[in-house]
């Protein structure tokens, strides 16, 4: 999709979401291909508007997945998650947005086009709520301290301590499970279509209450979503223990935190894993206050996107012009210059040129605008300026040169032939007188 038409859908789809027109809004966030991290983030707060949670968490999972440095998109889907009564997938959210925090006490959006900063306190108390609902007030306790260690503001410190507080007060001794009906997977009566609509993903399950349609008794049914829908049924053996294939353990909470923890299969024929717990409610009688996005923070467009849609021809930011394709290059118009020593009457815009000497790409080198400097005439041997160019001066100076070295070594030969010849002189013949005595 061109970048224009991406623009235009998302400016369209954060103007519905404005105006509450959330359909409206996801149809302009779902028509971008390949969409970013953002516009799933606004295509999911859209459905939240629209009460459909589970699209909402099913774009949130998009959003992590093409940005996972994204603490925000973690933060959210882990908020959907303790609705939809997944703790341990919450938990581990809101573990890894603090972690994308990197030390830091808050991220501010502003940049990516989001009117909003995410608290690392908000995160802390959330990741409580998740603990607390899910049977773990110790760690959650241990969590609120922490933030409360971490924190310099007094009213940070102040509202994690108040959670804190309240957490003591009304969490005593709900880390341990008591019986079957304090356990939050644990649903009690509940119709085997009804289990079905809570389940959706593998590994997705809950226990129920049902009667034997024969006997009338009442029986224990582990609800399981693993490549389709499962419904076994918990077992008691002559010792009265609870099981299903393998071991067997005195309560069904044993037996179920065996399965959870192993990740064995339930039976050897559904093959099913128990991943997942699914909770029958938010715990009403929690005592933190679960912290989500304010309704108007969404990802906006940038502005100077927004402002270039009035154009009629849409000018992005970066421009590729291909070197190859002749069509899609961008031309430039320049002006024709003949080969010709004739100075050229065109006007000023035209270029000139400096000779009718082509290149080797056989195009004219055009002539700079501009004159080379010139410099004062040389000075004589006399140290009077002269009227002649320096190559003049240079060219009269390397003629003295060369007619000096010229003499000289003319000198030299004269001087070392007239040695040559004394060398090679003939002896003077005998006179009479030495004949004559000679021969004495």
């Amino acid at each position: 999709m061109a970048l224009k038409e991406t623009i235009t859908h998302w400016h369209e789809g954060v103007t519905a979401y404005q105006e509450e027109r959330y359909k409206d809004a996801v149809q302009h966030f779902e028509a971008i291909e390949d969409a970013s991290a953002r516009i799933y983030f606004n295509t999911a707060c859209a459905y939240l508007r629209l009460n459909k949670v589970e699209s909402a968490f099913m774009s949130l999972n998009e959003t992590v997945k093409k940005d996972p440095h994204l603490a925000i998109g973690h933060f959210s889907r882990g908020i959907q998650q303790v609705k939809l009564r997944r703790f341990e997938g919450a938990i581990n959210d809101f573990e890894n947005a603090i972690q994308k925090l990197r030390g830091n006490r808050f991220i501010n959006y502003l940049q990516l086009g989001m009117e909003h900063k995410l608290q690392y306190e908000d995160i802390a108390i959330a990741k409580a709520f998740a603990l607390y609902s899910n049977g773990q007030s110790r760690d959650a306790i241990e969590v609120l301290v922490s933030a409360s260690q971490r924190v310099e503001d007094d009213d940070t410190k102040k509202r994690l301590v108040d959670a804190l507080h309240r957490v003591q007060s009304n969490g005593q001794g709900r880390g341990r499970i008591k019986s079957l009906s304090d356990e939050d997977w644990y649903h009690g009566t509940l119709a085997r279509d009804e289990a079905e609509n809570l389940l959706h993903y593998d590994g997705d399950f809950l226990i129920r209450q049902s009667k034997n349609r024969k006997t009338g008794a009442i029986q224990y049914v582990l609800s399981v979503y693993w490549q389709g829908y499962r419904h076994i049924l918990c077992v008691q053996d002559d010792e009265e223990k609870w099981k299903f294939e393998g071991r067997s353990f005195s309560s069904i909470s044993g037996l179920i935190r065996h399965q959870m923890k192993t990740k064995s299969a339930v039976t050897k024929r559904s093959r099913a894993e128990l991943i997942t717990p699914i909770g029958k409610r938010v715990d009403s009688n929690n005592p933190l206050d679960l912290i989500e996005i304010p309704i108007h923070c969404i990802f906006h467009p940038p502005k100077e996107f927004i402002a270039n849609l009035q154009k009629r021809n849409y000018v992005a930011k970066a421009k590729v012009i291909s070197s190859t394709n002749p069509d899609a290059a961008e031309t430039l118009e320049i002006p024709e210059v003949r080969n010709s020593n004739r100075s050229s009457s065109s006007s000023n815009d035209r270029l000139s040129v400096a000779s009718s000497t082509s290149g080797s790409d056989g195009y004219l080198t055009p002539k700079p605008s501009r004159p080379p400097p010139q410099l004062p005439p040389p000075k004589d041997n006399d140290g009077v300026r002269s009227s002649k160019s320096h190559l003049e001066v240079k060219e009269e100076r390397r003629r003295r040169q060369r007619s000096g070295e010229s003499r000289s070594r003319s000198r030299g030969r004269d001087h070392s032939a007239d040695d040559t010849l004394s060398r090679r002189a003939p002896r003077p013949l005998p006179s009479e007188h030495d004949t004559n005595g000679s021969e004495h």
